[in-house]
């Protein structure tokens, strides 16, 4: 059986939206509708890996040295980068290439893709690091697509509800989130070959 479409994807989550109702506040649903549905399209836009990861390192990179580099990169972006930045924040307002804004403008930037940083030790020395939000992990390329389908329905859902996002103990009670994502790989078409459940476990693990 072929997989649907992203039209067809997108038809199937408006229809969900009704058995949606109640896990988030009424006045959150259409606005988290919304954000599922931008990150299903995201989903099937998604470039390589190896294209996805390397214009967000770029672009966080070039977040510390605030100059036209940043303005550049922000401009010729992906699709699917450009929705990573703006999903949650709003469209992104580029400055004058010599503009004063051009620092405020790169703080915002960094602030919508970093959500972690820490000091890895290198010898003798501390290594300064940081995590891009939805960077395909290097070490399961084949899930790259998966995993930040996840990333964005978990942030979808924790943006509606207030909630961080948790695994249930027992498939009896199904939490909100896993209620979603299910929905959603249905929709998608690959609950045959992927667990909506341990896409889930590895998310809950790579946050703590």
């Amino acid at each position: 059986m072929a997989k649907p479409d992203v039209l067809g994807a997108i038809r199937t989550i408006d229809a969900c939206k009704v058995s949606w109702e109640g896990l988030v506040p009424d006045e959150e649903l259409e606005w988290l509708v919304d954000r599922i549905k931008s990150a299903v399209e995201i989903y099937y836009e998604l470039p390589t890996q190896a294209e996805f990861s390397d214009q967000l390192k770029k672009i966080e990179s070039a977040t510390t040295h605030p100059y036209s580099e940043l303005v550049r990169l922000i401009s010729n972006a992906s699709e699917a980068v450009r929705k990573i930045l703006e999903i949650h924040g709003g469209k992104l307002e580029i400055p004058s290439r010599d503009g004063d804004e051009l620092a405020d403008f790169a703080a915002e930037v960094r602030s919508r893709i970093i959500i972690a940083s820490y000091w890895r030790p290198e010898g003798d020395k501390n290594r300064r690091m940081t995590r891009v939000v939805a960077t395909p992990p290097f070490k399961r390329p084949k899930n790259a697509r998966l995993e930040l389908l996840v990333s964005l329905v978990s942030a979808a859902y924790a943006g509606a509800t207030g909630n961080s996002v948790s695994r249930s103990w027992t498939l009896e009670e199904p939490k909100e989130i896993e209620i979603l994502l299910d929905d959603v790989f249905d929709a998608i078409g690959i609950s045959d070959n992927h667990s909506y459940l341990e896409a889930l476990r590895r998310q809950v693990k790579n946050r703590s």
